[in-house]
């Protein structure tokens, strides 16, 4: 994995950080996820898979929200959100470490 790929992961944790402060909303964050997601050069089928269902699942709560809430989470949808985070944050650090790993060797 490249310097440029260890970049894109930095900028998916720092736009989960902006959206847990409240700096960005929810549509923002998973448009943002997907774009650096897609920015990777290169990523293992079964990283970029688990990656993309938690992002699925921050779709289905924004589109739960839409259209019943005007776009607010309530407390179901919310969950599933705070379910999701935490796995993307997982899932990037798992794959920033093994590039680390890689890297010192």
């Amino acid at each position: 994995m490249s310097d440029y790929n260890l970049r894109q992961l930095e900028k998916m944790h720092l736009q989960i950080s902006a959206y847990k402060d409240g700096k960005i909303d929810l549509r923002s964050l998973i448009e943002d996820l997907m774009f650096l997601r897609d920015a990777l050069e290169e990523v293992e089928q079964k990283w970029e898979h688990d990656f993309t269902d938690r992002i699925i699942d921050l779709e289905s709560a924004y589109s739960y929200a839409l259209e019943k809430n005007a776009g607010n989470l309530d407390s179901l949808t919310q969950k599933i959100v705070e379910d999701a985070l935490p796995k993307l944050q997982f899932l990037i650090e798992q794959k920033k470490q093994c590039y680390l790993v890689n890297k010192s060797s």
